[in-house]
This record gives C-alpha cells, structure tokens and sequence, in this order.
C-alpha cells in the first residue's frame, strides 16, 4: 500500500496504564488478532502477557541490549519463544514494514515519531500510547472483496484506487505450492472483509496427491497474514478432479459480510453463518441442503441449491436440470421466497431491486424482484455454449439499469489447445425491461475459465486475452449504446507462455488480466505493466483488495 491518507483518531484517555494490568490493554483496546508491538519491552514479563491467546503473535522492542536478552531468555523459560519475540531498535524507527501492526503498546512516544507509528499500524490499526488511544481510520481509498467477483452483482472491480502494480511483499503464508498441476486446485475460494481474509484451502501434502486431502475454512489477518482461525470441512470435491476442469462455481460457495462469512462446510451440506472473529458456527441454515452459490445484499442471503453432488471427478458436464433460488433473512434464516428455473452456473446477480440469471435451457436472462421472487420479465433468446462444461461459465454482470450478459459460445466450448481466438457475443439488456439495447463482439479472455467482463465509470471494458497468439486488443463500450470508446492492443512485445486459467479482475484503475502472470493494464494511459513472475491459483485466480493483491499459491511455471 502506497500514498495513503493517513487519519488519526484519538478516542478517550485511560486513568492509568499500569504496568501490572498491560494486558489488560489488549481486552480493553477492541483487537481480537494479528501482530502486537509492545516498545519497551524490559525484561520480557510485560511483553509475555500480551498474548493472550494464540491468534496473536508478540514482538517486543527495546534499545537496551541486555534488557533484550533477558527479556528472551526470560519468555524461552515459558515456551513461548516464537510466538513472543523480543529485538533491538534504533529508538526512532519501528523495524516494521507500512500497516503490518495491529496493536502498538507504548509507555511514552520517545524520539518515535507519531507518523512513524501511523506507518506501521494496520487501516483500523490501534496505538496505546501512555493514557490515550490512537485509532488510525481505515483510507476511504482501498476496499473490500466480500464475494467471488467483488460484490453480488458480479462486476468483479474493486473500488480501490491504492492497488498497483506489485512492487513489494507485504506478507507470505504457508503453503509455497499447491498439491498438483494436473489435478483439483488447492484453493476453492477467496474473500475479505474487516481487514481479514478468509479462505477455503486443501492443505493435504503436496508430497503426493493420493495423500488425503484436508479442506478447511482458514481466517488471516488481510495486513499481515497472521493465521486467526481454521475451521475443518468434512467433503469437497475431488481432488482427483481433472486438468483444468474446474468446477467454476466452486468459488461462490464462500462469502464474507459484515462480521459473518457465509460458507458450505459440507460439499452437500446447509449453508452456515460463521463469526469472523472466531470461527465460531452462528447459524446453520435449514432447507439449504445443496447450496452451490451464495450471494449476500443488505441482510438477505440468496442461495442456489443444486439437486445432487457435483463432487464427482470425472463429471465435467453442468446436466441441464432444475436449480432452486432460495432467498432468506441472514439473521434468523427464515425463507423469504423460493424459485425454480434452469439457471446457469455463476450468472445469479442481485443489485438493490433485482435478480438475474440465465436460463441455460431457454437460453432467455431472467428477471426477479429481489424481494418477492417476482418473475418480472425474460429477454430474447442469447447465444450461449451448446453444453455447461464444467471449467467454463458465462458472465452476466447486474450493474445499475443495464443487465450484460457475455455468453462465451465459443470460448465456453475450447478448454485448451492454447485458448480460443474467436470472439464470442456481448448482450446489453434494459434492466427494467429485458429489452435488448445493443450487442457486439466480446473478445476471448478465458482459457478453462469464465472470460472477463468489467464496468468502470459506464465504460464495459473487455480484453482478448485467452491465447498468445492474440495482440492482447483491450475494449471499451459506452454502457448504454455500445459504442467502442476505447480500443487498444498491447504495447509491449513480450514472451506469452499461456493463459493461467483463471478469470482476471479490475480497480478503478487497471484490468488485472491473467495472459501469463498478472498484466495490470492503466486505463487511462493505455499501457501495460507485465508482471510474469506473479500469477494466482488456477481455478479462483487473485484477489485486489486492501490495497494490496493478494495471490494464492499456483501450480504452473
């Protein structure tokens, strides 16, 4: 995270800060996690104390040498060595990188200066500095990713103007690899919300992959990776699925709101609330019995339940079958509607009025009224790929009065051969009517993967991406009449491997495609940043958010 506006807050003073009651600070201060600094640190008693369970981790800091050795040997004698550390400092510089520190413990500022402190302290970070409490606010210019593509109207841009081109490393966390290329991805799904991320993540051994698997629910800190929270899950799907066969739903089964994240534990399971703090089960909802997609939207949780497993490893057909929406009050779990209709994977969008999908059968975008489930109108027949193979999924993105809906006719029927190169057909449909407003072409941008699909200031951006062959011809549609704004190709000549399977994502700034590593593409200036050394997990991809990108372990060279 880079030129951020840095907000201090100081909330009220404390009548004393003792040393006997230091941690009492951590209780006192609101942090549930992540990294405490404690400068000052003496001996080490005080400094041991603030961990007070194992989602913390402590570092003490002092100018002192002997005290710093003391303070070890002293935290050694507790076995807690590790997860407490102690080292030196200059007394004016906190040997920290920018927003990595949840909870900063000093007695006095000393010769550190205060916006030193601001540039360790995490968005949200706190500093208890003497008698006072230091919040720094949160930059209204990074944002969250609560869903699979963004938020539960599929248009998968972050709101985040700090997200750049990767220049440093913020954090690392174990596994380096995932368990095999040619096999299930590791990764499932990826969200984050209240300065955590939250993630479902086979971490079976990578020695071979007819070891058993272990799927779990895992919480971090967004800032610094320190593990929270692990939650087993029971099933999931095979890890024995094929190369490059998805499944493309897998990653709607995991939503972070609020403070609760929105998950199946149960490859056939309910869907379940689970505290983000936590990791603690709130609520198991009943009659949810086959989830396979969960969007959340001002306190209402749509689901779409399937009629059987999809965990087969050999199925790499979507049947064309009868799914059920089900939308219910995220609170108490009470069915608000039902409805059913053939509806095709990850095309289920949800703004403040409305519900889209497409029907795979009828080939016809669906319109609902959100709150009753209200059939309002169906639009002509689409194109669309004449079977729902299982790695692909068409994009249909619900973004203010206009319902987009990107059909990959072509591209959802090429898996690999190096990528398709022919362009597929892009429908933009009144929201209100199911009128179609205009349609042109939507260059191929997956490879065994959804394409991309992106609305940015009323702008549909789109990307020929899918294969390297292609000169990478980035374009820009008016969103209500379809005319090409924007058209660009590449403007570096460069060494294209292949496609990494995986959808890209966007800022308000860059589309962040996947041609080979991580190509931030500006916007404005029309130029390419290529990044071959960084790409993200095959199947889910990256995630911008936070101001950072977060890239999870990936199998391919």
């Amino acid at each position: 995270m880079k030129n951020l506006t840095i907000c201090l807050m100081v909330l009220f003073t404390w009548t004393h800060c003792a040393k006997a009651n230091i941690s009492e600070l951590v209780q006192r201060s609101g942090i549930q996690g992540g990294l405490i600094v404690h400068v000052g640190c003496d001996e080490g008693e005080q400094t041991a104390t603030l961990r007070v369970n194992d989602r913390f981790l402590v570092l003490g800091l002092d100018t002192d040498h002997s005290q710093i050795n003391q303070a070890r040997k002293y935290i050694q004698s507790l076995g807690l060595y590790g997860p407490v550390a102690v080292d030196a400092f200059d007394g004016k510089h906190l040997p920290l990188i920018d927003n990595t520190v949840n909870l900063l413990v000093m007695t006095d500022l000393g010769d550190v200066p205060m916006a030193e402190v601001l540039r360790v302290l995490t968005p949200e970070g706190i500093a208890m500095i003497g008698n006072q409490k230091h919040v720094k606010n949160r930059p209204s210019a990074i944002d969250e990713w609560t869903h699979y593509l963004h938020d539960a109207d599929n248009n998968a841009v972050a709101n985040d103007t700090v997200v750049g081109p990767p220049r440093a490393l913020q954090w690392q966390a174990e596994p380096k690899w995932p368990r095999h290329h040619d096999k299930m991805s590791s990764l499932s799904a990826l969200v984050s919300t209240g300065g955590r991320i939250f993630y479902i993540m086979d971490e079976g051994s990578t020695a071979s992959i007819f070891m058993p698997s272990h799927w779990a629910l895992i919480a971090r800190d967004a800032f610094n990776g320190k593990l929270l929270w692990k939650k087993p899950i029971d099933t999931w799907y095979t890890r024995y699925k094929g190369l490059k066969d998805g499944p493309a739903d897998a990653p709607r089964r995991l939503v972070a709101s609020g403070d609760r994240v929105y998950a199946t534990l149960n490859l056939d399971g309910v869907l379940s609330s689970v505290d983000t703090i936590t990791g603690e089960t709130v609520l198991d909802y009943p009659g949810t019995e086959g989830t396979e997609e969960i969007l959340v939207s001002d306190g209402v949780v749509f689901v779409l339940m399937g009629p059987g497993s999809l965990g087969d490893g050999g199925r790499k057909l979507r049947p064309v079958e009868k799914r059920t929406i089900k939308a219910l009050d995220a609170t108490s779990g009470n069915t608000l509607w039902e409805h059913t209709d053939v509806v095709a994977a990850l095309t289920m969008a949800v703004n403040k009025k409305l519900l889209c999908y497409f029907n795979f059968e009828s080939k016809q975008v669906v319109c609902l009224d959100r709150r009753t489930g209200q059939r309002l109108w169906a639009s002509d027949d689409l194109p669309s790929p004449s079977k729902q193979l299982s790695f692909f999924a068409s994009k249909l993105v619900l973004h203010d009065d206009v319902v987009l809906f990107a059909s990959g006719e072509y591209s959802g029927m090429t898996k690999s051969g190096g990528g398709e190169t022919r362009s597929d057909t892009l429908s933009a449909l009144n929201a209100a009517t199911g009128k179609t407003l205009w349609s042109d072409k939507h260059p191929p941008s997956g490879y065994s993967s959804p394409e991309n699909l992106f609305v940015i200031d009323n702008t549909v951006w789109c990307d020929s991406s899918s294969n390297g062959k292609l000169d990478g011809t980035v374009i820009g549609y008016d969103l209500y009449t379809g005319e090409v704004k924007h058209q660009f190709p590449e403007d570096q000549s460069n060494y294209w491997f292949h496609h990494r399977c995986y959808p890209g994502r966007a800022t308000q700034n860059y589309l962040l495609t996947s041609r080979t590593g991580i190509e931030f593409i500006d916007l404005k200036k029309e130029q390419w940043d290529i990044n071959h050394w960084v790409r993200g997990a095959c199947l889910y991809g990256i995630m911008p958010c936070n101001g950072l990108v977060y890239a999870p372990p990936a199998p391919c060279a």
